[in-house]
């Protein structure tokens, strides 16, 4: 063995006999100081603990929950309303407080005071408190209530979209108006759950069922398929053909009014005020056109359409329900159309012009008219019977009799005769009644039948008796009457033994 090989190894055990005791100091403070450090981390969290997301390392549960308590205590609630207004509620308000120390002293008391050093390296010691902030609910609701955005002067209250009558007629839409309505009840239970979850703002126009909103909006399709159905019915006409020969027409003068408003002043028509006013219409077209009864309707040329009482039953009823149906159907088709008249009763239609041929005999008038296939041929005044004592009997006659140069002759009450007249044309309508000429009077018309009239005969002027007769057929009707309603005297009424002639 060479020399330095031997003095190399006495080196290193002279080394070694040095370093080992230093070595052994070390060590023994390394210890002392890692228990050093677990009787610290008794007071205090481990490196690496983190309390609901943030690094807490280092810090007693005293100081954690003082410095939590403080952040609570800063604590704003900040709400957004509409035309981002924006409102705060200070926790001071509701008397906000956040109290987690027994919670945290159970946290450090459950840890690993050994673990620290684990911690140093990276590893992680995760909790989540379950302590809540607690507040006082009354003075949250006192405080909401209190907002500038809750007084009565402030609230706009919302309105559903509704259909509106334009100037023309038709119907449009109005828009919904959204309005800024606040549930109160909802805004508190929003805000609670903020505040809970320590959340700093509260989007009320973003949150549901805060703000009160329209049921109804303008792009509902109920609305909108209403909006088209009615304005299709308001501007479809219907024209009824009446027996008269006359129309009535019926279109959005008419239907417009049988709208009605809903609670919020919108125009509505559901199906059963259709079928309603439907039937009602069709009622009052029935009081014009039905003539069913014992009485035939004449066309009079001063007095229009007048009512001549009969014994036979005369005229038609219109079928009301069958109409009123047609004309909902029609209504709803959207169709403009024509509709006659259904009758549910018939009985012996006659011609309210009698076929266009006949005499007129207007009492109140004191005129005659005679039609000739409905076109006036001639008239003139006449002179009726004395209307209190003898009056002309009113109703439906036709001429039974003509006859040039007949002599009239007038009877006492015991059946003599008291005088004669002759007359030149004789048109008798009933036994003892006629149009006949009265060469003795000088005036005609008037109100001479009050004072002076006949005995029940229709005078008349020698030339209008002439024209008269020269065109009259037997079987042509005469029609007399007083006005609107008459009263056509049945045979045994009529006093057989009237005077022929007039009085002279």
């Amino acid at each position: 063995m060479s020399v330095s090989k031997k003095i190399s190894g006495k080196y290193k055990s002279r080394l070694m006999k040095r370093i080992l005791p230093l070595l052994g100091v070390l060590a023994a403070g390394a210890v002392a100081a890692y228990f050093v450090n677990v009787s610290q981390y008794r007071e205090k969290f481990v490196p690496g603990t983190y309390v609901d997301g943030v690094n807490v390392s280092e810090m007693t549960p005293e100081e954690l929950a003082g410095q939590m308590s403080d952040e609570a205590a800063a604590y704003k609630l900040r709400m957004k309303f509409l035309n981002d207004v924006t409102e705060e509620i200070p926790a001071s308000a509701i008397n906000l407080k956040y109290e987690p120390l027994d919670e945290l002293n159970g946290i450090l008391a459950g840890q690993n005071p050994y673990a620290w050093l684990s911690g140093m390296f990276g590893r992680k010691y995760a909790y989540n408190l379950k302590t809540e902030i607690t507040y006082d609910e009354a003075k949250l609701r006192e405080a909401v209530n209190s907002l500038p955005e809750l007084q009565p002067d402030y609230i706009l209250e919302p309105e559903d979209a509704r259909l509106k009558m334009n100037t023309d007629g038709t119907l449009s839409i109005m828009p919904e108006i959204n309005g800024n309505r606040i549930e109160v009840s909802e805004l508190l239970k929003e805000a609670g759950k903020s505040i809970l979850g320590r959340e700093e703002s509260l989007d009320l126009v973003a949150a549901e069922d805060i703000y009160d909103k329209p049921e109804v909006l303008s792009t509902d399709k109920e609305l909108v398929d209403s909006l088209e159905n009615l304005n299709a019915i308001l501007g479809t006409t219907v024209t009824f053909k009446m027996s008269d020969g006359t129309d009535r027409v019926l279109d959005r003068s008419v239907t417009s009014n049988w709208l009605t408003t809903d609670e919020n002043g919108g125009y509505e028509m559901s199906d059963e005020t259709l079928r309603s006013e439907a039937a009602a219409y069709i009622a009052g077209l029935a009081k014009e056109d039905d003539n069913y009864g014992n009485y035939r309707t004449f066309a009079s040329t001063n007095f229009g359409t007048v009512r001549l009482e009969t014994e036979a039953l005369h005229g038609h009823l219109l079928d009301k329900e069958k109409m009123a149906d047609e004309l909902v159907k029609t209504l709803e088709s959207h169709k403009d159309a024509e509709i006659g008249m259904t009758y549910s009763k018939m009985e012996d239609i006659k011609d309210p012009r009698f076929g266009g041929t006949y005499v007129e005999v207007d009492i109140l008038n004191q005129h005659v008219f005679f039609y000739i296939d409905y076109e006036l041929y001639y008239d003139g005044d006449c002179v009726s019977g004395l209307e209190y004592g003898h009056a002309t009997p009113s109703g439906i006659f036709s001429i039974q009799d003509k006859e040039r140069g007949r002599i009239l002759e007038g009877y006492n009450s015991d059946g003599t005769v008291s005088y004669t007249a002759y007359v030149e044309y004789w048109m008798c309508f009933y036994p003892h009644y006629g149009l006949h000429d009265a060469s003795w009077r000088d005036y005609f018309g008037g109100d001479i039948y009050l004072y002076d009239g006949s005995h029940g005969c229709v005078n008349l002027s020698r030339y209008t008796a002439s024209m008269l007769y020269d065109a009259i057929d037997y079987d042509t009707p005469v029609i007399i009457f007083r006005g609107q309603d008459d009263y056509a005297v049945p045979e045994d009424e009529i006093d057989p033994n009237t005077e022929d002639s007039i009085a002279q």
